[in-house]
Formats: structure tokens, sequence, C-alpha cells
């Protein structure tokens, strides 16, 4: 991260001043060598202070030539794969490589063929749900799903006693009565 242009101008400013980026280091709280990196390239560039662009590497495999030669290939037989297109190009150039030089070129790329869903197994959860709407449709049941009935069945786990701390504590003042541990001191 770069650091604001009021910080490097007062970090000139101070270095104008006492002529010793060690002691500007001290005073500001910065890096002894970027003060040393900041003047230096102040004197190079003629008073700019400005940080450095970023240069990002050139990594383009592939030159107008090919450009070129990659859409006129997809013009031709837009069937083509992206593994068979980079085989078909001249230079040696990895599949990645390819589907980057497609997007740049803004080209579309090969759609999965369109074919009817399945009637066997639902290939989404979306589709599962359309699929039992159907079936509940046709069998005359309404679309929407049941909600869980909260009654035991025989396949069900046994429901579990409740915790002390939930059970009801407020009880029937006739019940209080005839408890056998309500007489019983505490």
């Amino acid at each position: 991260m770069a650091y604001p242009m009021e910080f490097r101008r007062a970090v000139a400013q101070a270095y104008d001043e006492c002529d010793s980026s060690i002691e500007v280091a001290e005073q500001l709280k910065c890096s002894e060598s970027w003060v040393r990196r900041l003047i230096q390239r102040r004197r190079e560039s003629g008073g700019s202070l400005a940080p450095r662009p970023i240069k990002l590497p050139n990594n383009n495999k592939l030159n107008a030539q090919d450009l070129e030669q990659l859409a006129e290939l997809i013009r031709k037989t837009p069937d083509m794969t992206l593994a068979e297109l980079a085989d078909a190009l001249d230079t040696k150039v990895s599949v990645p490589t390819v589907w980057r030089a497609t997007q740049a070129l803004g080209l579309p790329l090969k759609k999965s063929p369109s074919s009817p869903p399945s009637r066997t197994a639902p290939t989404s959860p979306r589709r599962a749900r359309q699929m039992v709407r159907a079936v509940r449709e046709r069998q005359g049941e309404p679309a929407g799903f049941p909600r869980r009935v909260r009654r035991h069945h025989q396949h069900d786990a046994y429901p579990r006693p409740r915790p002390a701390w939930q059970t009801d504590r407020r009880q029937d003042p006739a019940r209080a009565l005839e408890d056998p541990q309500h007489d019983r001191p505490r």
C-alpha cells in the first residue's frame, strides 16, 4: 500500500530540513530505506513524489495474428472445444489461455446441448420441486408440500422427555396439595 501524498510531502520537507534519512524515519515513524528511495525517486524524476504506477507483466502468449486465427477457427467450426482450439492454433498454448483469448475477443462459448430434463432423477433441487408438484397435481393432491404431522409414527424415534427447566412449573392449586413432595421441608 502506498503512502498518501501529504505524508510523502511531509517526509520530503523534513528531509530537506535535516538532510538525514535516519532522523526523518525516526521522527515520522517510517522506514529509513523508504525515505532514501523516495528522495532518490524525487531526484531522478525531477521533483515528483507520486508512487510509481503498477506495471503488470504482459503474459499474453497470443499476438494479434493468433487472435485473428482463433476468431477465424471459431467462425468456421463453432462447435470446437477449447482443447481442440488450442491444438488447432499454430502456437502452443494451454486451454486457459484460449479461454482468456475468447473472453478478450468477446466470443461466446459453446453451450451445453439442450436436452429434455431427466424423468428418472432430478438434476437440481429446483427441478426436484417442480417434478414433485407435477406428480401431485396429476394425482389430484394440492401442489404444496405437506407439513409434517407431529404424531408418533412407528418408524420415528421416540420423543425425548423435556428437561426439567422446560417443564410447565405452574400447577393447579388443588394438585399442589396432593403432591407428596409439597409437604416435605426444603
